[in-house]
Order: structure tokens, then C-alpha cells, then sequence
């Protein structure tokens, strides 16, 4: 079953790119990361279109090609691609822009448990990375596993928190050592609260930055929850320190050589 988005596909392929000179790129992050907001903030860039998990499920069956990211196949929700039926408010806004984009792709958060895949498939991609604290995730974890309302499964609080940051940091450390210049590590904070990372975001992405500011209305923090003693522990007790400071000494590198 094939159903198609609200977009029109023939408008979609006005003044677009040539299948040829599209370039992919791909955000990552452990979840509760701030992806959504990286997301957002590259689709308000007129060349780049990047998918709010549009192939999140079929990426997972080792499936995904570049064809997926031609404008007709894109915009066609197809049963295996991802955990929705067609695109549709934002999701259909920012997939209008995949006929003129030049620079195409998708936010995976767990992209980072098969990077052997993706980069066999996009040889010449590029993966922003988004990178927060331990602490934040492990709250933001914690309220919604206890939200009946939201969706999130109960049993993945905090202590799951720990083990999906842990796992994604030690992975995307190993693939940084293999391909350092096609794996960019982006700070939360230093990204979209201060916004002192954009520069090297764009430079990264071979795109030409925006005039305009593109932090305007991206990001909404959540309001700061009442402090949980055991959460607090836990996430000392557990979280891999060593490899966030690491990642976080690397992104400083790679903003100095973007400079």
C-alpha cells in the first residue's frame, strides 16, 4: 500500500537539483537528544530537505538507497518505511523542498547501531551528530516513560536513558576514528542554545549559511523538572563520562578547523 502525502509530486520536481548532484546527509543522536530541533533548523535552509524519520523502520532491514530520497519515492509513504502513514503538517512542509534540495537525507537517531550499512550505501555521506548531556536526557527519559498520555514505553526511563547514551557515544566514537571527516559531533548547547556551532554546521555540510537567524523559533527547552535523587545517581553511577569528554574535546577540535 501506497499513500501519497499532501504535496503535489509535480510541483516537488520544479527547479530541483539533478538526481546526480544531490548529496545525503544524515542526523544521529541518542534519543531526547535534541534531533527534532537539528532537524528543523537544516530544513529552513532552501537547499537541504532532511526527513523527520521518514525511513526510520526500513533503514533497519538494510534497505535504504539513494532512490529512496528521489523526490516521487520520498514523498510516497510506503508500509516498512517508518511509524506513520503519510506525510502530513511539518513532516509534508519540510518534504516539500526534496525536488530543489541539494543536500538530502533523514534524522535516524540510532543510525549510529549500523554505520557499516549506511556508509555502504552512502559512500560519500555525511552524519551530523548531535550530542547532549547525560543529565538532560536521562530527565527527558524520565518524564515522558512516566507520561500515560505520551506514547513512551514505561520501563524506559532513566536507567535505559544511560544504557542508549552509553551505547550510541561508544559507537559513534569508533566510527569517528574510521571516518573523521565525514562524522561531525555538534554539542547541544554550543548548537542550538548559543549557537556558536553553526558556522562549522554549514561548513560541514558544504552548504552556504542563511542570512537570517535559523535558531528563530527552532528549539523549545522543557520546563526543568523537581531534581530526582536517584536519577541523579544513577546517571553518575553509569554514564560514560570518558567517552562524553571525549566527544565533546573532538567537537571542539572540529570547530577550530572549520575556523
Amino acid at each position: 500500500m501506497s499513500l501519497m502525502s499532501e504535496i503535489d509530486i509535480s510541483a516537488a520536481y520544479k527547479a530541483g537539483a539533478r538526481s546526480e548532484d544531490r548529496r545525503h546527509a544524515f542526523v544521529a543522536g541518542c534519543a531526547r537528544s535534541g534531533t527534532t530541533a537539528l532537524t528543523r533548523l537544516l530544513n529552513r535552509h532552501p537547499d537541504i530537505c532532511i526527513g523527520h524519520e521518514r525511513f526510520a523502520k526500513l533503514y533497519k532491514t538494510g534497505g535504504l538507497t539513494p532512490a529512496h530520497f528521489e523526490p516521487e519515492r520520498f514523498l510516497s509513504v510506503q508500509d516498512g518505511d517508518t511509524h506513520y502513514d503519510a506525510l502530513s503538517g511539518f513532516r509534508a512542509a519540510h518534504g516539500a523542498g526534496i525536488g530543489a534540495a541539494k543536500l538530502v537525507g533523514d534524522k535516524i537517531p540510532r543510525i549510529t547501531d549500523d554505520f557499516e550499512t549506511l556508509f555502504a550505501a552512502f559512500p560519500g555521506c555525511k552524519v551530523v551528530y548531535i550530542l547532549r548531556d547525560p543529565f538532560s536526557v536521562a530527565e527527558s527519559y524520565e518524564r515522558r516513560a512516566k507520561d500515560p498520555q505520551d506514547g513512551w514505553a514505561p520501563t524506559r526511563g532513566f536507567l535505559a536513558a544511560m544504557q542508549e547514551w552509553n551505547d550510541s557515544l561508544l559507537r559513534t566514537k569508533k566510527e569517528l576514528g574510521r571516518r573523521p571527516d565525514q562524522v561531525g559531533i555538534f554539542c547541544f548547547h554550543d548548537l542550538l542554545i548559543a549557537g556558536t556551532s553553526l558556522p562549522r554546521l554549514y561548513r560541514f555540510l558544504e552548504v552556504d549559511a542563511p542570512r537570517e537567524d535559523p535558531l528563530d523559533e527552532v528549539i523549545t527547552l522543557s520546563p526543568p523538572t523537581d531534581q530526582n535523587p536517584m536519577l541523579r545517581k544513577a546517571v553518575a553511577e553509569h554514564a560514560n563520562f570518558r567517552i562524553y569528554r571525549w566527544l565533546l574535546d573532538k567537537a571542539d577540535a572540529q570547530d577550530k578547523s572549520f575556523t
